[in-house]
């Protein structure tokens, strides 16, 4: 359906990075800089990957090295230098010396996500015709399973030159796991941790809350004797093991509060301090404490209060 290169295949984990002046606009301070990462393509790039035009046009086959110099914006890089302006038809130079020819920026693009850890960032492009790099990703749009062209494609592109390497051929999923591969295998690995954990201190509530109903044998025989329910021994006991879970998620929610900026880099699209993710975890935890203490506290609601009398 459609083909096209680019220099850094977005989440390949490769980028470039350099600084644009602006025409009309006072010289930057002494180290400063406005920088973009920087982006060659073909003309059919961005119909290849799907990238929507936003304002003016893409690349044409005109675009070529004697034709005078263009580029083309994303969303956030219009945002950030062009505010309250139309940034079509506005003049864009890098900031590599006075020799560095201005170009006109005849296109926005919208953001394309080059790193899924990190919001999309300011991009130029500039046609490959008027740029000399020669590491070049190819992009191929297909109908159908991708991989299933991959000889057609690798075939034409030895015809046009039969010294040119084609190697690594991926769908652009393949692509994208990749690029998470070490994100996932920590998330899976602290998944499992914490369903141990959240295991680990069931077992280990239940074990606080039996060992108190046995230390409290006595007393629950005493106060069936007197004409407790059920109902009542449950509270008495529940109410108890609630102190401590409620005690114990306070804690927990102060020690995560401190601890989630660690964890900051395994997120996508979530927050450190989420509070929806925090409600349903604090929910969880509390419905496995409260299992853990109902169980012990049923089995005290069936003590035989003349053997808990003489228990000692």
């Amino acid at each position: 359906q459609a083909a096209g290169a680019v220099n850094h295949l977005p989440l390949a984990g490769s980028n470039q990075t350099t600084g644009i002046l602006i025409q009309g606009r006072p010289p930057l301070p002494t180290g400063a800089m406005n920088e973009v990462n920087f982006r060659s393509a073909t003309p059919n790039y961005f119909r290849a990957m799907g990238v929507t035009l936003l304002a003016g046009r893409a690349f044409s086959a005109q675009d070529v090295s004697t034709a005078p110099p263009v580029a083309i914006l994303n969303k956030a890089a219009a945002q950030h230098f062009f505010p309250n302006e139309e940034p079509v038809g506005k003049q864009v130079r890098f900031d590599e010396g006075d020799n560095t020819p201005w170009m006109t920026v005849v296109g926005v693009i919208g953001n394309v996500q080059h790193m899924l850890s990190e919001a999309s960032k300011d991009e130029i492009y500039v046609p490959q015709a008027q740029d000399d790099s020669r590491a070049m990703a190819l992009a191929v749009r297909t109908s159908g399973d991708p991989l299933a062209l991959a000889l057609a494609v690798r075939d034409q592109v030895l015809a046009l030159d039969k010294n040119q390497p084609v190697y690594d051929i991926r769908t652009l999923e393949q692509v994208q796991m990749t690029s998470i591969f070490l994100q996932r295998v920590s998330a899976t690995l602290l998944g499992v941790f914490a369903v141990v954990a959240l295991f680990l201190a069931g077992v280990g509530i239940y074990g606080v809350m039996s060992n108190s109903v046995k230390q409290r044998t006595h007393e629950i025989g005493v106060h069936i004797a007197l004409g407790a329910q059920p109902s009542n021994v449950l509270r008495l006991i529940i109410g108890r093991g609630l102190k401590l879970i409620l005690a114990g998620l306070l804690i927990g929610l102060v020690g995560a509060l401190a601890l989630t900026r660690v964890l900051t880099t395994l997120l996508f699209n979530v927050k450190p301090t989420d509070l929806a993710t925090f409600a349903a975890v604090s929910t969880l935890l509390t419905v496995v404490a409260l299992l853990a203490c109902y169980l012990p506290a049923r089995r005290a609601t069936k003590v035989d209060p003349v053997i808990a009398l003489r228990h000692e």
